[in-house]
C-alpha cells in the first residue's frame, strides 16, 4: 500500500513539469525497459552507462571464428576497464595488467581483438588507444548501435569516424554531436512530406500545401517555384523536407532555369525562412548550378544521379549511402546553430571529388552534361534537432506540445483517485439539469451532453491533481492513524468480553 501511494505521489508531482516528465522520467523508463529487453549481462547495472551499453551491444555479436570481443573504456588518467559477454570486468593500469588482461577475461583463447569503445574513450583516453595491439579491430558502441571506428591521422592528432553504413561514415567531433549525428541519419525518410524544388524564374510564386506525385511510379514530382516567394512559400509546407539544388559561393545560393536564366539566393535568407517554418532544409551543393526537372539541350531530363533510387531509402543514412558512390564515399558532420537547429554537412572523404562518378576530359563531360546529370560537390542539411524531434514524435495530437498532452492525459488520470468528490464539486459549480427547465427531449439531452463533456474533458484535467493531493492526504492520514484504530478496536473487543 505504501509503494503504490509513493508511486502515485511520484506520478502527480510530475505534472509540476510535464514537459520536462514526458521529456525526462518516461523517456528513460522507456529507455531502461529496451535495454533490459536486449539482455544486458548480469552486473551491466553496476557498469558505467556507456559501458553497459558496450556490453549490450557484444552479448549481440554473431560467433565470429577467429575474432574475440570485449567492451572497453578507458579514462583521461590512462586506466583501461574492459567487459567480456559474461559481465565479468579487468581493470588494467599499467602494461604489464593490460598484457594480463586477456588471460583474465579470455581464458584458453586466441585469435584476433575486437575492442568496443565508449565514446567517452575516444576522447578522454585517445593517448591509450596507442596502447593497444596494433591489430586490435576497434568500434565504437554508443546507444543507437556500434560501428568500426576509423583513425586518420594528421598533421596534429588523429582524427576519428565511425563507419556508419556502405560509403558514410560520421565524424566523431564530440559525444554530443556523434548522438546527434547518429540521431539524425537513423531518422526515418518520408516521401510523402519530401519536396524536391527547381527553382525557376517566372514560374508559381508559391508552393502547393501538399506534395504532387506521380500518378504512375508515386514519386514525388519537382516543385518549380519562383526564386522570390521560396522563403515566403516555406510557412505553408511546415514540418515537410525540402531539397534545394545549385552552386554555395560565399553564402549565396547560385542557380541556372531552365530557360538559361541565372539567379541567386541569400542562403542566410532561406535558413532562416525553414527554421521559422519548422522546415528541413536540405541543399545539394552542385558543380553546375542547374536545377532539376528541366530540359537540357538535348530535351533530357535534369536528374541528381541517384536520386531517385535515394529517396526511396528508409532513413536518411540510407539515402546518403544511396546517393554516392564508392569512388567517393560521404563523410557526415553535425553542429548546431544554436536555435533548435541540427546542421548535417556531407561532404567527400577527399572533399575534392563529386559526390555521383564524373567523367575525365571536356568531352566525357560534355556528355555528362547532355545525360542531364548534376555532378554533386556536397550536401547541407539544415534541419530539427534530436531534442526539437524528439518532442514533436512524442505528441499525439499535431500541434499541441507534448508535455501538455502528457500533462493533461496524467490530470486527468489522477482525478480517478477522487471521482465522486469530483462529481459532487462539478454539482456546486453547474448544478443538474431539470426536465422541466426544456421544452423538448432533445434540448435536454443536449444539455446534458455538454454539461458530461466539460466534466470529462475540461474539468476533470483542472482538478486532477487537486483531487488527487485529497486522495493521498486520506489514505496517509489512514496509514498514519491505523495503530490507534487498531488499539481502539483492541480495547472495544475487551471490553466487550469482559462484560
Amino acid at each position: 500500500m505504501i509503494r503504490t501511494l509513493a508511486s502515485l505521489i511520484v506520478l502527480g508531482l510530475t505534472l509540476v513539469s510535464p514537459e520536462r516528465a514526458s521529456a525526462n522520467w518516461l523517456t528513460k523508463a522507456l529507455d531502461a525497459a529496451g535495454d533490459a529487453g536486449k539482455g544486458a549481462a548480469r552486473g551491466v547495472h553496476a557498469l558505467d552507462p556507456d559501458l553497459g551499453h558496450a556490453l549490450t551491444h557484444l552479448k549481440a555479436l554473431p560467433d565470429r571464428p577467429g575474432v574475440n570481443a570485449l567492451a572497453a573504456e578507458a579514462g583521461h588518467e590512462g586506466h583501461w576497464r574492459f567487459a567480456n559477454a559474461k559481465g565479468e570486468t579487468f581493470t588494467a593500469a599499467s602494461a604489464d595488467e593490460l598484457a594480463r588482461m586477456r588471460d583474465s577475461l579470455l581464458p584458453g583463447q586466441s585469435g584476433k581483438l575486437a575492442l568496443y569503445l565508449t565514446p567517452r574513450t575516444i576522447f578522454d583516453g585517445r593517448a591509450a588507444l596507442k596502447e593497444l595491439p596494433p591489430d586490435t579491430e576497434l568500434f565504437v558502441a554508443t546507444r543507437r548501435g556500434a560501428y568500426p571506428l576509423i583513425r586518420e591521422a594528421g598533421s596534429a592528432t588523429e582524427t576519428f569516424f565511425a563507419h556508419v553504413k556502405p560509403n558514410l561514415r560520421a565524424r566523431i567531433d564530440s559525444e554530443d554531436l556523434l548522438a546527434e549525428t547518429l540521431f539524425q541519419l537513423a531518422q526515418p525518410l518520408k516521401p510523402a512530406s519530401l519536396r524536391i524544388i527547381a527553382l525557376e524564374t517566372g514560374s508559381a510564386d508559391a508552393l502547393a500545401a501538399v506534395p504532387r506525385f506521380d500518378p504512375l511510379t508515386r514519386m514525388a514530382l519537382v516543385d518549380k517555384i519562383d526564386p522570390t516567394g521560396l522563403a515566403s512559400s516555406l510557412a505553408r509546407i511546415r514540418g515537410q523536407t525540402i531539397i534545394v539544388t545549385g552552386r554555395i559561393d560565399e553564402g549565396i545560393l547560385k542557380f541556372n532555369d531552365v530557360g538559361g536564366g541565372s539567379g541567386s539566393l541569400p542562403l542566410q535568407q532561406i535558413r532562416a525562412a525553414a527554421r521559422d517554418a519548422d522546415v528541413n532544409l536540405v541543399i545539394v551543393k552542385t558543380e553546375t548550378p542547374r536545377q532539376p526537372g528541366g530540359k537540357n539541350w538535348l530535351w533530357q531530363t535534369t536528374s541528381i544521379p541517384g536520386l531517385e533510387a535515394a529517396v526511396k531509402q528508409p532513413t536518411v543514412g540510407d539515402f546518403l549511402s544511396a546517393i554516392t558512390r564508392e569512388a567517393s564515399p560521404l563523410t557526415v558532420s553535425s553542429r548546431r546553430d544554436g536555435a533548435g537547429r541540427a546542421v548535417l554537412d556531407a561532404t567527400p572523404q577527399t572533399g575534392e571529388t563529386p559526390l555521383s562518378t564524373t567523367f575525365t576530359g571536356w568531352l566525357d563531360s560534355l556528355a555528362g552534361e547532355a545525360m542531364g546529370h548534376i555532378a554533386i560537390a556536397g550536401i547541407e542539411a539544415n534541419v530539427r534537432d534530436a531534442d526539437r524531434q524528439s518532442e514533436l514524435d512524442r505528441r499525439i495530437i499535431p500541434g499541441v506540445p507534448s508535455g501538455i498532452q502528457y500533462g493533461y492525459a496524467i490530470a486527468l488520470f489522477l482525478s480517478l483517485f477522487g471521482l465522486s468528490t469530483g462529481s459532487a464539486w462539478w454539482r456546486r459549480i453547474w448544478p443538474p439539469e431539470s426536465r422541466e427547465d426544456y421544452g423538448s427531449y432533445a434540448g435536454y439531452a443536449s444539455a446534458r451532453a455538454v454539461r458530461g463533456l466539460l466534466f470529462a474533458l475540461v474539468f476533470l484535467p483542472l482538478a486532477g491533481v487537486p483531487l488527487f493531493l485529497r486522495y493521498a492526504g486520506i489514505q496517509t492520514w489512514t496509514i498514519l492513524t491505523a495503530p490507534v484504530r487498531a488499539v481502539r478496536w483492541l480495547r472495544y473487543r475487551l471490553a466487550r468480553a469482559a462484560t
